[in-house]
Parts: C-alpha cells; structure tokens; sequence
C-alpha cells in the first residue's frame, strides 16, 4: 500500500487526493505535499535552498541543513561528515525522519518507522510524529506492529487484501479483534 501511495507502484483503480493535488504521476505534485521519492543527487525544489544553479549544490547549505538535522533528532555522533551508511539504524530513521520533516508537511506517509531500532529511537520517533500531528500534519502511518499503531493512531483502518475491510478505535480495540479484522475471521 505504501509504495502505491507514494506512485511508486501502479495502482490500477482508485484515486489518491489530498486539497487540489491528486494521483498525478509527475513527482512534484506529490512533494508539495510532503510525499516524495527522493532519488540520490536530485535537488529538490520545496526543500530549504541547496542549489547553487546548473544542479550544483552550495556545501555551505548542505552542512547547515544536515547539523540543523543532527541536532533538531539527536542523530549520534553529531558528526556531519559521518556517511549515513555508517550510522545505526536507529540514527539513520532519525536521520531520514528529520529531512522529511522539513517544512511541516500537510500529509507525511510513513511505513515502518521503528523496525529495526532500539527502545531509545522508538520512542523518539513516536514522540516526533506525534508533535508533527499536533502541529496540524496528516500522518498516515503504516506498521506491522500493533502495539505502534494502536499508541500512535486517532484512526485505525484495517486494509485486507486491497480493500479496506474495517474501522476501529485504536483506543479501544483489542488486539484479537484487529486480528480478526486483519484475517478474515468471524
């Protein structure tokens, strides 16, 4: 599901639209709202200026953007010059959570934003998403992990098989009756 929202798949019914931006295939729409594939090397255009023209990136932008990053989501070592690769994986999602924090986004997709890291990240990144909610951000969180979504969601749809299947309060609900939900089972 994720990958169909962000217009990576190609979703053959159904129609994606948030305000007057709808399921155009072109990527800048989509980054408008804060939705956005990022491949390597591709100046974006809604991002705080790195580009110094021609596609040629200002160091000076880029290593202020990166240390306003580090410090803002306590990525470790806060050492800019440290490749990301060379991060853990917990320091990595803050990482990338940071950039794509930028700018308050009106809708912010986020798939699987704990797997893999420690207690520690987990509950920063939780109490990220939520201040980006608070400050009036749509988040669409996808995650396998029950106990993230039901701390985490004001809405909890349930989707099976491509379709969405139920609503349930994610306050209230039992795990059983999410499951059953999820499987198809009375």
């Amino acid at each position: 599901m994720a990958v169909a929202l962000l217009g990576v798949a190609q979703v053959l019914l159904g129609v994606l639209a948030l305000g007057d931006v709808g399921d155009d295939p072109e990527p800048e729409p989509r980054r408008a709202v804060g939705v956005a594939d990022q491949p390597r090397g591709v100046v974006e255009p809604d991002r705080p200026p790195v580009a110094v023209g021609a596609g040629l990136m200002s160091s000076a932008a880029i290593e202020k953007r990166v240390s306003e990053i580090i410090e803002n989501f306590d990525v470790r070592p806060p050492n800019p010059d440290q490749p990301a690769k060379a991060l853990s994986g917990g320091n990595q999602q803050k990482l990338i959570i940071g950039r794509e924090f930028e700018g308050n986004p009106k809708l912010l997709l986020v798939s699987q934003p704990t797997r893999g890291v420690d207690i520690g990240a987990i509950e920063f990144i939780h109490r990220k998403l939520i201040e980006l909610r608070d400050k009036g951000s749509a988040v669409l969180l996808v995650s396998a992990e029950l106990e993230e979504v039901t701390a985490l969601a004001d809405r909890l749809l349930v989707i099976r098989e491509g379709k969405i299947v139920g609503e349930v309060n994610p306050k209230t609900a039992t795990f059983e009756e999410i499951g059953l939900l999820m499987t198809g089972g009375d």
